[in-house]
């Protein structure tokens, strides 16, 4: 009894902070556009197009930003390689024969040296398409995928809150 009535004050106070007064599918795009954001491969800006969306279209800004913030570093390194390789090879880029032998190559010169980064910027160049595209369609996927799952959470907590104040 102790249990539910701190649990129900506990969700009285997240839907004051959280703003969760809107409609269930309007909660669930705002944190699918944030996943979406989040996992796009624009750093940094990826914080400014999901908040300059969310106020164009009045959307939960706290939601937008836990969806942004989801692609936490240990994640990140394996979302942008796999969705970067998966692009390459669907385009055809090819990786360098010896790669580990590229790297050594590059990191035997000075980094502050212009023959590091046009050594750099060689090995890069092919892979600036797929490091766009990979993971731009990845995030429109992972946001795609997150609206229903969001969606049926929204639901079953607005069924909560309705059972709860009218029982």
């Amino acid at each position: 009894m102790a249990f539910e009535a701190t649990l129900d004050t506990l969700y009285r106070w997240a839907d004051k902070v959280l703003r969760l007064d809107d409609t269930p599918p309007r909660l669930a795009a705002a944190f699918a556009w944030g996943i979406t954001a989040g996992f796009s491969p624009f750093f940094i800006v990826q914080y400014v197009v999901a908040f300059v969306v969310a106020v164009v279209f009045r959307l939960n800004k706290l939601l937008v930003l836990a969806g942004v913030c989801i692609n936490l570093p240990w994640i990140m390194v394996p979302w942008y390689t796999a969705t970067t390789a998966i692009a390459g090879a669907l385009l055809g880029v090819p990786l360098p024969a010896d790669l580990r032998g590229e790297f050594v190559s590059l990191f035997g010169q000075s980094v502050l040296s212009w023959a590091f980064l046009r050594h750099l910027f060689g090995l890069v160049r092919p892979w600036v398409v797929p490091f766009i595209l990979g993971p731009t369609v990845g995030a429109i996927l992972l946001g795609v995928a997150t609206y229903p799952v969001a969606l049926l959470v929204m639901l079953a907590r607005q069924r909560q809150r309705i059972a709860s104040s009218t029982g």
